[in-house]
């Protein structure tokens, strides 16, 4: 009797074995797909492995995803280029705080006029973006597209610094106000 227990746990352990084993060999349909594993698939140029891959991740709300997809969409990876579709997917990443996404939908958008363009900056600029802070002010310290305002562009300056923790930033945030002759150490 114990024989024959004995050799119904060692039958039980080797089909649990074997089935560890299987899913090692299949694992890789087992698990979900990751954005690393659609980045990788685009690197290798196949591009209908990472349509398959970003789609679902998209689908449920990774705004990177829904980017990556708009970009392979709008330059035509893997398929014809669809603008339309793109701009559906720029909307949904965008709409999720992706920042390049809503350059791109404005782009695609036709608001590639200045005053468009600077609407942006301001919302983006208003939001913390060191870098929008830093476009708007060389546009109000040269008068591109903007009244000359050299107390707007310093305001920017300054609040860029205030936030940013980037060394480069700073420095030229420094390196824009002593050129502004600003006296005073407002990037620390």
């Amino acid at each position: 009797m114990k024989r024959k227990i004995y050799s119904l746990k060692m039958k039980a352990s080797a089909l649990a074995l074997g089935g560890l084993i299987l899913m090692g060999a299949f694992g890789e349909t087992l698990h979900a797909q990751t954005l690393g594993d659609g980045i990788a698939a685009f690197s290798l140029q196949d591009y209908e492995q990472a349509h398959a891959i970003f789609l679902p991740l998209a689908e449920n709300g990774d705004a990177e995803a829904a980017f990556r997809l708009g970009r392979m969409l709008e330059s035509g990876y893997g398929t014809a280029p669809d603008q339309e579709a793109a701009k559906g997917w720029y909307e949904k990443a965008a709409n999720a705080g992706h920042e390049l996404a809503r350059q791109k939908l404005s782009d695609l958008e036709g608001l590639q006029g200045q005053e468009a363009n600077l609407k942006i900056l301001e919302m983006e600029a208003a939001k913390g973006s060191p870098r929008a802070m830093i476009a708007l002010a060389r546009l109000y310290a040269a008068g591109n597209a903007v009244p000359l305002d050299k107390k707007k562009a310093h305001e920017l300056l300054v609040e860029m610094c205030s936030i940013t923790t980037s060394k480069a930033m700073i420095d030229y945030g420094r390196e824009s106000l002593t050129r502004m002759d600003y006296e005073g150490d407002a990037c620390r």
